[in-house]
C-alpha cells in the first residue's frame, strides 16, 4: 500500500485536471479522484502493473461518467482553468504566445461535440489510440474515425493558425 501512496502523491493533480475536462466542479473532482484511488485499492488485485497511470486515470474517468450520468449534466470545464504557467523555462513573449495558440486551440476544441472533445482532450492530453479507445469504451478504429472528423471539424477553424 505504500506504493499507493507513492501513485497518489505522483499522479493525483495530472489526474484531478484530467477529471476537470468532464467535470467543472473543483470538489466534485477532488472527490472523484479521491474515489479513484479508493477503488483502486479495493481492486489492486487486479492491477497487472504494466501501466498505473493509464489504469486509474480509466477508473477516474468511469467514476467522472457514472457522476455525469446521475447528474444528467454534461459540463466541461475550459481547459485555460487546468493549465498552469511555471516561473521558470521559457520567456515571457514566448509564453506569451504559447498561451495564445492554446487558448485559440482550446476555444477551437470547444465547439466539438461531447465525443469528439472527449477524444480531442484525451489526444491533447498524451494519450495514445489505444489508450483513448479504451477510456471511451470504443474500438482504436472508431478513435482514429472520430479524431478524424475532429480534425475536419477543427481545420477551417485553425487554418489561419497553422
Amino acid at each position: 500500500m505504500e506504493q499507493l501512496n507513492d501513485y497518489y502523491s505522483k499522479y493525483a493533480t495530472r489526474l484531478n485536471r484530467l477529471v476537470g475536462h468532464k467535470i467543472g466542479n473543483y470538489e466534485e473532482r477532488e472527490e472523484i479522484v479521491q474515489d479513484a484511488f479508493v477503488r483502486a485499492i479495493e481492486y489492486w488485485h487486479a492491477f497487472n502493473g504494466d501501466n498505473f497511470y493509464a489504469w486509474i486515470a480509466t477508473i477516474a474517468m468511469n467514476l467522472a461518467t457514472n457522476h455525469l450520468r446521475r447528474d444528467q449534466v454534461v459540463s466541461f470545464t475550459p481547459l485555460d482553468t487546468t493549465w498552469e504557467v511555471q516561473d521558470f523555462g521559457p520567456e515571457p513573449e514566448q509564453i506569451l504566445l504559447q498561451n495564445e495558440a492554446q487558448s485559440i486551440v482550446r476555444g477551437a476544441v470547444e465547439t466539438l461535440s461531447p465525443r469528439l472533445k472527449e477524444a480531442t482532450t484525451y489526444l491533447l492530453q498524451d494519450f495514445s489510440q489505444p489508450e483513448i479507445a479504451g477510456k471511451m469504451g470504443i474500438t482504436t478504429g472508431c478513435v482514429k474515425s472520430t479524431l478524424y472528423r475532429a480534425r475536419e471539424q477543427l481545420q477551417p477553424l485553425l487554418k489561419d493558425y497553422v
